[in-house]
């Protein structure tokens, strides 16, 4: 169509040009005529103009998100320490994002949060790390994990001792190392579920009272108690259960 636009036009500055000729007194000198292009023929396929390479490389390079992948499912741990009067059970949800570097290689992030419910310990935790998959057979992938992490606690409880309420909140450095076996529904959708063990390294503990607040970091209470930060480490398994999408 734009062709064809092009011969009308320059027919129409030909006919101009001879009429502006003749009217000058000029219509005996020859004219430079240049060839136009023929119109195509009805039916006659026109040739695309092809992107440059740079157009290419600009397209190609926009974020590929079918690299990416989220998961979201129930959590579960028994992590404690004989310090702290035991091991206790948490459950809760934790919601994870991965990048596949490779086809083996991934890293991934991860939020959880936990309960245990007979003390009403609120356990969060934020996790990044790498998995690698060493298993791949049909429908089903087996993936090894390990990370690093920071999780702390809130806990609100009433002390008769001190007939008073105490808050206490623990913060950790986490180390978690997991194996997860999972199955693939469709190329995008899999379930999974995940086996574990991770260590909690105490950072501090601060129990807070009537405005008043006591760190184990303060050298009065190890002085005073015997008590060190590294007296409060925990560990324990870890176990989950989820939904992966894969885009």
């Amino acid at each position: 169509m734009r062709k064809i636009l092009l011969v009308l036009s320059g027919v129409v500055c030909l006919v101009s040009s001879n009429t502006f000729a003749a009217s000058s007194g000029w219509a005996d000198k020859p004219l430079n005529v240049q060839p136009a292009y023929a119109a195509p023929e009805m039916g006659e396929q026109q040739a695309q103009p092809q992107k440059s390479t740079a157009q290419q490389n600009t397209y190609s390079s926009g974020l590929n998100l079918n690299n990416y992948s989220v998961s979201a499912g129930f959590a579960g741990s028994k992590i404690g320490s004989n310090e702290l009067g035991g091991d206790a059970k948490f459950k809760g949800l934790f919601l994870e994002g991965a990048y596949d570097y490779q086809n083996n290689l991934n890293f991934w992030g991860q939020y959880s949060y936990q309960k245990y419910s007979d003390w009403e310990i609120k356990l969060n935790e934020i996790s990044l790390g790498v998995g690698y998959k060493f298993l791949e057979q049909d429908n089903f992938y087996a993936l090894s994990k390990i990370g690093v992490g920071y999780a702390w606690t809130d806990q609100s409880e009433y002390w008769d001792e001190l007939d008073t309420t105490v808050d206490s909140k623990f913060k950790y450095v986490t180390l978690p190392i997991e194996l997860e076996l999972g199955y693939r529904f469709t190329p995008n959708v899999s379930v999974f579920g995940g086996v574990g063990y991770k260590w909690l390294f105490n950072q501090d503990l601060k129990l807070c009272a009537e405005g008043k607040c006591v760190s184990v970091n303060d050298s009065i209470i190890k002085d005073e108690f015997g008590i060190d930060k590294s007296d409060l480490d925990i560990d324990g398994y870890t176990y989950k259960l989820g939904l992966r999408y894969n885009f």
